[in-house]
Order: C-alpha cells, then structure tokens, then sequence
C-alpha cells in the first residue's frame, strides 16, 4: 500500500512508481504547482527589485461636461515641452542631413562624367578598326596573309581617325577633366565638413536637456471645449488642468458603456477598456541613462553588439554597475573571458565591483540552465551569445524560463558592422545598441526614439 502525495489516502498502487491514487489527485496535484510556482518566484524577485515606479491604470473615462470644467479651471499644473536649444540643434542637424544627401548624389554623378572623360575611347577604336579589316580581308580571299595585310591597314586607318578625333577635342577634354577634379575635391571637403558638424551636433544633443516644463500661463491662448467643431482639434487630458497642442490631440468623448461579448472564453483576449485598468511598472532611470533608454520594462531585453576592441563590453559592465546600484541583482555571465584578468581589470577601470553585481564563468546554454536560477536575479548580463553558442531559437527559452528578468545580451558583429548571427534575436528584442570606436547609438527601443547617442570612452 500507497500513500497518495495529494488527499494522503492509502491506496493500492498498479505501478511501482505511482504516487496518486487517482487522476483527480493527479491533476489538482499539478494545477496547484503550476499556479504557485510562478507567484513565488516573482515575489522573491520583486523583494531584490528597488527603484521601480508604476503607472497609473485608468478606471473611468471622463464626461464631455468634466472636460468643459478642466479647460476653465484655474491653470495649477506645468506642461512639457522640448527646450528651444534642443529642438534648434534637432533642426539643424536634419538641415545637415539633407545637404549631406544633395552633396553625395553631386559627388557620384561627378564621378561617373569624369570616367567617361578619362575613357581610352581612342585604343578601342583603333583595336575594332584592326579587327574588322582583317575579318573583312579573310572572308574575301580566304586567306591568311590577307587577314594580316587587312589587320594591318585597318590599324593605320583606325589610328588616322583617332589622331583626327583628338585634334578637335583633346584640348576640351582635358580642360573638363581638370574642372571635374577640382570640383570634386571642393565637394569631397565640404563633404567631410559636414560630416563633422553632424557627428559634433549629434554628441551636443546627446548632453542637452532634451525637455522643460512651462505654466499654463506661458500658452498663448487657451481653447473653451463650447468652442470646438472638430473632435481632432484638442484634447482635454483627464485629472490635468492644461490644454496641449491643439493640433495634435483630440477631445474625449463622453464613455458609453460597452457590453462584453459572452462568447469570449479565453483569459487571452481583453476589452480594450479592461486593458487601460492594468498597471505596470518600469525602471526609474535618471541622468544619462534616462536619457539614452527611456524608462524600460522590470523584463527588457536589450541586444549589444559591436566589433572587437570597440567598447561593447566596457559599456555592458558600464550599465550593469548602474542597474546593481540602484536596482536590483545582477548576475554578469562572461562567457569570453571567465575570471581571467582581463575581465577583472575592466571591473576595476570602471569601478563596478559592489555587492549586487555577480560574475559566472560559464560557456554554454546547458551550463546557464544548470547554474543560474530563476529566481534569484533581476538582470542577467550573456557575454556573448555568439560564444555560448544561443542562438534565436534557445534565447526564447532563456526568455521563457528568466521571464520576470531583463536580459541583456551581448552579441559579435560582422566586418560591416552588421551582428552577427541570425536577425531574429533582433527582432525579438525590445531595445538593440550598436557600440562603434566607444559612441554607443540606439538602433531600436520601444521605450524611446532611437538614434541616441552615449560616450563610452
């Protein structure tokens, strides 16, 4: 006899190895492991978890008459608006992007005309000359010496007709050979210029206070809800006592109450209304890091990459020092370098060693299943996928089984600067950096607009 592990009844077992006494017990047994293991998990997690803020779900919509009030009420709140230094700069360097692309276009149709300027026009047509007046003295006398004989003769004829043809204009040709080069070295060098002052303006925008915050007094004018035709014209934002731009928002509507379709079983599916009542939280970065992510999700997944020697790792150990500061725990899997010296040398140039930071030493996808639990850190740092050997396929079971941690994964990159390695992983990201000779670029972010730029060394 048996006892079963779910209702702890005796019972006879049919085989050796059975543990319920019943395929009720069996399921129950399972359906209460399944529903506790995750909770557990992510409770512990949020314990370690620190400077995380929450939005605010929205519960009601408000009425076409509570929106009437906002617009008259006594202004009490700011707005934010992009700063004028930033938005000129920003203006600018969209300015320099469109001469770059003008000059570009100049610069390949120069070449091309000076290609066909340098052209040996006069070789060919001496050699097709050559070529056919032997063909034509071959076919005629079925000869060899006179194919020769014709060679011969179309030669000097073919060299009389190209010696005429440079007469007239050798000396024209020349002269725009040479406008072409000096035209060309003028573009190439406002070329470079340019490229510079966008690099340069690129890096000010980047250390720029990006937005500000106004009184309602500093708008010029204020829109009364009475007023509006058009529902695209404002937008009355709900518990705040300020109009926006009015060409870019539309007024809410009074809410109509939406029935739910009885039909729809599945816990997958939502009213979009129920959606707006969910909460989430995200990272509270500040400084440079704010400005450069956003305010990311508790569980990003953020792909490096970059070629050797260009400062992809130094700026990972850069970002894991401020996430196990201010955050939470990370755990720093250097499967490229281990424990080795090297790797501890740019723990110390960087001052990242705290108690919340974690190196492993491990190589394999097998290895990290093995060693790194699911519940103990709430950043875990793969240095670098192309060395573990994970590819898209085994980076989606690493997402499935650490879901309720940021991932950042540290990848190779091609001679063409492109990562190496399926485009998938990508894909699935929600934020992707490119590190090239120390500036890290934002090629993808949905917390953010991308194409912002960090100084790593």
């Amino acid at each position: 006899m048996k006892k079963c592990i779910q209702c702890n009844k005796e019972f006879e077992p049919k085989r050796s190895d059975a543990k319920f006494c019943c395929s009720t017990c069996k399921a129950k047994h399972w359906e209460n492991n399944k529903l506790e293991l995750p909770q557990a998990q992510n409770n512990k997690l949020s314990n370690n978890l620190r400077g995380v803020i929450s939005s605010e779900p929205t519960n009601t919509e408000p009425t076409v008459n509570e929106t009437k009030n906002v617009a008259t009420q006594n202004p009490t709140k700011l707005i934010k608006v992009e700063t004028k230094e930033y938005k000129d700069y920003k203006e600018e360097t969209n300015m320099l992007h469109t001469s770059k692309k003008r000059l570009e276009n100049e610069i390949y149709q120069l070449n091309s005309y000076l290609q066909k300027l340098e052209n040996k026009n006069g070789v060919i047509l001496t050699l097709l000359t050559t070529v056919s007046s032997a063909g034509v003295a071959y076919d005629k006398y079925n000869n060899g010496w006179a194919a020769i004989l014709g060679g011969g003769l179309g030669y000097g004829a073919g060299e009389i007709i190209n010696s005429v043809r440079k007469k007239g204009n050798e000396p024209y040709r020349q002269n725009e050979i040479i406008w072409s080069k000096q035209k060309l070295s003028e573009l190439n060098v406002s070329l470079t210029s340019i490229n510079k002052q966008i690099t340069e303006n690129s890096l000010k925008l980047f250390t720029l206070k990006f937005y500000e915050y106004i009184s309602v007094q500093d708008i010029p004018t204020l829109i009364p809800c009475a007023e509006i035709e058009s529902p695209n014209q404002v937008e009355i934002i709900p518990q705040l006592s300020v109009i926006t731009n009015p060409t870019e928002v539309k007024i809410i509507k009074e809410s109509i109450p939406v029935k739910k379709a009885e039909a729809i079983r599945s816990d997958k599916i939502l009213c979009s209304l129920d959606l707006q009542k969910f909460k989430y939280d995200a990272l509270n970065f500040q400084g440079k890091w704010l400005d450069f992510f956003g305010l990311p999700s508790t569980n990003f997944h953020l792909v490096l990459h970059g070629m050797s020697g260009e400062g992809k790792s130094t700026f990972a150990i850069q970002f894991a020092k401020y996430l196990a500061q201010n955050f939470g725990r990370v755990l720093y899997i250097s499967g490229e370098e281990g424990f080795a010296k090297t790797f501890n040398d740019k723990l110390t140039n960087n001052d990242a060693a705290c108690p919340d930071l974690f190196v492993a030493d491990l190589h394999s996808f097998e290895e990290i299943l093995k060693d790194v639990p699911a519940d103990t850190f709430n950043f875990k740092f793969f240095d670098s996928v192309d060395d573990m050997s994970i590819d898209a396929k085994k980076l989606k079971e690493l997402r499935k089984l650490y879901k309720d941690s940021a991932l950042i994964t540290i990848s190779q990159s091609t001679k063409d600067g492109k990562m190496r390695g399926s485009n998938q992983i990508k894909h699935d990201s929600d934020m992707a950096v490119q590190v090239d000779n120390g500036i890290a670029t934002t090629t993808k972010n949905r917390f953010k607009q991308k194409g912002m730029i960090l100084k790593v060394f």
